[in-house]
């Protein structure tokens, strides 16, 4: 049998699973409503229980406007009167660094409260503590706004309240802190450079003055003016980028010790200029600066285009620092990423103001080259003049930083300010019951309906029609037998005798009437079978034979299931009276072996067993077996065998290649998948033609239209159950209709079978 035809057990072919309607999906879910129902319950309970274990968990919030920070650090601070740059992005990850949850745990003793709540055999360490708290704390901004939130969950609504306000206290000590520590180096810098810079300028002054003197000098000519003053132009357009420098230097040693204390490292300036592309930026700055500066003595268009080309490379430099940065960056999860940054900017100052440098000294050269030329005591006199206004312009610059510094510091206050401080939360945060809740409901419908698919995949037995269909490849079905309820003798299964009314019985002139239409040139030798044991198949051998004797047709039984045979008990029989066996191996006559049970039914005879054979293979093999077979087909109009089931012995097989046709016999919810598409296979690659199937054992649990209706109807003693017989008394007038017109067809067949068989005779 091909197994993409008909499928394997628990392996529905994917055409197959495909055809699944949404009928067969409301069926499996109401067929396994318990399960889904049952899961539904244990999960929404499962959730209910944990919300009411679980522990509320409340938050506070604290709202701050945090403004820029002014910083010693950029060249626009140092020598203009603009205002510091934003940092609001590097404050903001300062709120979560280690040593301000540190700071907040020790001013609010969080620490020995920890200790206070639980029971510990070795107490903890505070970093335990440290990475609880960081946990519990998240800082949002709103966008293109100073206005930052600070939240903080915990159990106790009120250390909530308190601990967020504790972090925006100690996160604006922080930042003022910072602040001044800016200023504060930027103000020592400029206090250490004066007294030497007085001192040299002293020193340029006395020499000077006593050059002059012994030269007898008092004033320079017109040209040596002229180049004293280029060259102490750019003297003093030097000087600032050299102060600039040692700043950016100072300041970059207070991040890099910064970086170190929180446990990060960072690529020094030295290594950072033997990188190959910023000394290629560097060198086109220069270039450029130069070409700007030519441009701009003759007047040429291109200058605006050189500015571009300028402020284009600074930015290039500048982000490629930040990138070399952010690796080191990523390495160090306690430094905040804005430290990184803003030693990167450090950095790039550093060498933008070196650029200045190297291109204003290249300018003031060709000056000095004009100096040389000059008689010696003139150029000796324009280097002294030149060296003392040099050195005094920069002392004056430096003493107006200098008070500049000292009113900023003085004015620090902190830069963040409490917009609304936190108050004790009214409702949890956590857990949300209403969305657990209804997430808990949808989990359990949802792995109810699941459970329910796989409960139905892995159930190898076969319960509807449909999965027949399925598995054995959309068969013919010959009919459909209500599950039999009656008790007492065996022979009251025989509902066609006993109770020829009963939708039963009804069931079972169907069936045999549908047989008889199986083939164009009806069956005469019918052999029925099932895959295993207790599929109800004596029963319905024993039912359809009578059937067909009510009809008029001369009909024998014959019971070959050797090993099991119940045919004998069906019709009360006498075992000891003999049967097949008999006849093949004691050599009996069969027509003393065959009994008439019923004398109001002489159509029907049946044949049974008999003793056991030891060997029944061997029996049902014989050349022997197949005459007397050939001997009833000229005495009887129909000859049903009851085989044995095809998986349990493999007479079934044997006796159904003599039989013009099987019929597999499948009892709902006990046959499996597997067996029923076995003993398909089996009869199909034995060339047995397979008339059909039966499906036996309905009940009100089986979808089967309005078939389910049999299991009221055929017990009376539930006045409950007698209440559907209307709609029995329907189905039963429908299932006659039917069969009257196949007994008219089948008196028809019968007939000419009985013509034909007269001329024979004649």
């Amino acid at each position: 049998m091909d197994q993409k035809e008909y499928g394997t057990v628990g392996n529905i072919s994917e055409q197959d699973e495909k055809e699944i309607s949404l009928q067969d999906i409301l069926y499996i879910l109401r067929r396994r409503i318990l399960w889904v129902l049952g899961t539904f319950v244990v999960v929404v309970a499962a959730v209910g229980v944990y919300l009411y274990l679980a522990t509320p968990i409340y938050e506070a919030t604290v709202t701050m406007r945090v403004e820029p920070t002014q910083s010693g650090f950029s060249l626009e601070n140092m020598f203009t009167n603009t205002s510091g740059t934003s940092r609001i992005a590097t404050e903001v990850e300062l709120i979560k660094s280690r040593s301000n949850i540190v700071e907040t745990i020790n001013r609010l003793g969080l620490y020995e409260q920890y200790l206070a709540e639980h029971e510990w055999d070795e107490p903890p360490s505070i970093n335990a503590l440290v990475s609880r708290v960081r946990g519990s704390i998240s800082v949002s901004t709103v966008r293109d706004t100073n206005i930052v939130s600070i939240s903080v969950q915990n159990s106790n609504r009120n250390r909530a309240m308190d601990t967020a306000n504790m972090l925006a206290m100690v996160y604006n000590d922080m930042l003022k802190g910072i602040a001044q520590n800016e200023f504060q180096t930027r103000r020592q810098f400029i206090e250490h450079q004066i007294p030497n810079l007085e001192a040299e300028l002293a020193e340029a002054e006395q020499r000077l003055r006593m050059y002059k003197e012994s030269e007898g000098l008092i004033l320079l000519d017109e040209e040596a003016r002229n180049l004293l003053q280029a060259v102490t132009a750019y003297d003093r357009q030097i000087t600032p980028y050299r102060i600039q420098m040692d700043d950016a230097d100072q300041s970059a040693r207070e991040l890099q010790n910064q970086i170190l204390r929180l446990g990060g490292r960072y690529p020094s300036l030295a290594e950072v200029q033997q990188i190959g592309e910023v000394q290629d930026i560097m060198g086109q700055l220069r270039s450029l600066r130069l070409e700007l500066s030519s441009a701009t003595a003759q007047g040429a268009a291109q200058t605006g285009e050189l500015r571009s080309s300028i402020s284009a490379r600074e930015n290039r430099l500048n982000n490629l620092l930040v990138q070399q940065f952010s690796r080191s960056a990523q390495a160090a999860e306690d430094v905040p990423p804005g430290l990184y940054t803003e030693l990167a900017s450090l950095y790039t100052q550093s060498l933008l103001a070196e650029t200045h440098i190297l291109y204003l000294s290249s300018l003031r050269e060709n000056y000095q080259s004009r100096i040389r030329a000059l008689p010696q005591i003139e150029q000796r006199m324009l280097e002294l003049t030149r060296d003392v206004r040099s050195k005094e312009g920069l002392y004056i610059l430096l003493i107006e930083k200098l008070e500049e510094t000292k009113i900023t510091e003085a004015g620090i206050i902190g830069t963040a300010m409490i917009v609304d401080e936190a108050i004790p939360p009214t409702a949890p945060v956590a857990p949300n019951k209403r969305l657990i809740l209804a997430v808990g409901a949808l989990l359990g419908l949802f792995l109810g309906v699941l459970l329910a698919f796989l409960i139905e995949t892995f159930d190898i037995t076969l319960r509807d029609e449909d999965t027949i269909k399925r598995i054995i490849g959309d068969p013919v079905i010959l009919g459909r037998i209500p599950r039999l309820v009656m008790t007492g003798d065996g022979n009251e299964f025989l509902s066609v005798y006993k109770y020829p009314t009963s939708p039963g019985a009804e069931a079972f002139k169907l069936i045999s009437a549908n047989i008889l239409f199986s083939m164009v040139k009806p069956p005469k030798v019918i052999a029925v079978t099932s895959s295993e044991m207790g599929e109800g198949k004596t029963t319905i051998t024993a039912n359809i034979a009578v059937a067909m004797a009510q009809n008029g047709l001369k009909t024998i039984i014959v019971d070959v299931d050797m090993r099991r045979p119940k045919i004998e008990q069906m019709f009360g029989i006498d075992k000891n009276q003999g049967g097949v066996v008999s006849y093949m191996l004691q050599n009996k006559e069969i027509s003393s072996l065959i009994n008439k049970p019923y004398p109001d039914l002489p159509k029907l005879h049946v044949l049974p067993v008999g003793p056991l054979p030891p060997n029944p293979t061997s029996v049902l093999t014989s050349e022997k077996f197949r005459l007397m077979i050939d001997g009833l087909r000229k005495v009887y109009d129909r000859i049903v065998l009851d085989l044995p089931p095809i998986l349990v012995a493999s007479d079934a097989l044997v006796c159904s290649r003599i039989a013009d046709g099987a019929v597999l016999v499948v009892r709902a919810g006990t046959a499996s998948k597997r067996g029923v598409s076995m003993a398909v296979e089996s009869l199909r690659s034995s060339q047995t033609n397979l008339l059909g199937v039966v499906i036996n054992d309905i009940t009100a649990d089986n979808r089967y239209g309005y078939y389910h209706y049999y299991y009221y109807y055929s017990s009376d003693n539930s006045g409950k159950q007698m209440n559907k017989r209307k709609a029995a008394r329907a189905v039963r007038k429908a299932m006659k209709d039917e069969r009257r017109k196949n007994s008219h067809a089948a008196k028809t067949i019968i007939a000419d079978e009985n013509e034909e068989k007269d001329r024979q005779n004649a």
